[in-house]
């Protein structure tokens, strides 16, 4: 099984937001100084640290970040005050004491190593996908709901210490709860505080069920109340929006990566993001539209982040006829909101991107921005 993140915005989180031009010539040395992309390798067992290119935006100088025995099948990132969060799904085999966990470590700047790493198993939380972070909360999407692999999924949320970056007071919440179908499979929680209606309001993905749950966030404990589930259509895009994954908000317009598939079924969809109005009174989605990029085609994308200004989309699958992923598609956004001039890329300094066991691959799937 392949798999997923959450995005959140005016709070760091598993990436920002950006605008403007995408350039498809060739890398120079030039970095932003400091500024860093973090890569989840679900197949792979690894998380990848590449430093940005500051003449084109292009990731290079790649290279895997040391944690041994932390990670099992990686998922969602959040960077917040020096700390990095992952996700671990737990859905590969081994490393039975991290599964269905998150780490959390110090960043050491510039340095692919990661110190005084945490694994912490919150009471409830069952193959984590999509980690957000809130101010004081820190939110966990939860893909199912138990052993077995169970649906419905849940979430859990935490108060978050600021002085030590720990989760205490977890709670968790079925989805059901939150307005999501029986069967849901919850991927990424995004946060949008930019509202005029005194709270605050979340989205929740579901892959199984193409559509999120939109709720209000509590002012008093974080929790997500006040919910309903709202279906993805094909709009006026004309493509059928299949398994969202994460999601984003930039300049009032909404983005998902829509991967194409259901979770665990054998039949794969148009790959595509859908883009929606967000209104700036509550949050509420409108005119959704279900597109694809050209000519940077996507292929089962699962994060969408932005940095400067580009916005970056992680595709989980190759090239046609691979089985294997290890792309990322860049791109502006235009004055109508849709995503223009896009190319793909693979990131810089992954001599091998097959590396993995037969039958893993690479899958590249969250991506995430930070400056240490």
């Amino acid at each position: 099984m392949k798999l997923k993140n959450i995005i959140i915005m005016s709070a760091v989180s598993v990436g920002a937001i950006g605008v403007y031009g995408c350039s498809s010539g060739s890398s120079s040395s030039s970095t932003a100084s400091g500024t860093y992309a973090y890569i989840s390798d679900f197949g792979g067992n690894k998380l990848l640290q590449c430093s940005v290119n500051s003449n084109n935006g292009q990731l290079v100088n790649c290279q895997n970040i040391a944690q041994p025995n932390t990670l099992n099948a990686p998922t969602g990132i959040a960077l917040n005050n020096g700390q990095i969060y992952v996700n671990n799904s737990g859905f590969n085999s081994g490393f039975q004491s991290v599964q269905s966990s998150s780490i959390q470590c110090a960043l050491s700047g510039g340095i692919a190593t990661l110190s005084g790493c945490l694994v912490s198993s919150p009471t409830g939380v069952s193959n984590p996908i999509g980690f957000t972070i809130n101010g004081s909360y820190a939110y966990i999407a939860n893909y199912f709901g138990g052993p077995g692999y169970t649906k419905p999924g849940s979430y859990t949320w935490c108060s978050l210490e600021q002085s030590t970056g720990n989760l205490t007071n977890c709670n968790t919440e079925s989805a059901p709860g939150i307005a999501m179908e029986s069967s849901a499979t919850p991927e990424v929680i995004t946060i949008n505080n930019n509202t005029t209606i005194g709270n605050s309001v979340a989205y929740v993905t579901d892959q199984q069920n193409a559509g999120y749950s939109y709720c209000k966030v509590s002012n008093i404990d974080g929790s997500l109340n006040s919910c309903s589930f709202e279906s993805l259509v094909a709009g006026s895009g004309g493509i059928t929006p299949i398994g969202p994954r994460q999601m984003t908000i930039i300049n009032g317009y909404a983005y998902f990566a829509d991967s194409g598939n259901t979770g665990g079924g054998t039949k794969q969809f148009d790959s595509a993001y859908t883009l929606c109005n967000v209104s700036p009174t509550d949050g509420k989605l409108s005119h959704c539209s279900t597109q694809q990029t050209s000519p940077g085609q996507l292929n089962s994308p699962t994060g969408i982040a932005i940095n400067g200004n580009y916005v970056y989309i992680t595709n989980e699958n190759g090239p046609a006829g691979e089985s294997v992923g290890y792309s990322y598609t860049m791109c502006n956004i235009s004055e109508s909101g849709f995503l223009a001039n896009c190319n793909n890329y693979v990131p810089q300094g992954i001599t091998n991107p097959n590396y993995a066991p037969p039958g893993k691959g690479v899958y590249l799937t969250y991506i995430a921005f930070g400056s240490n």
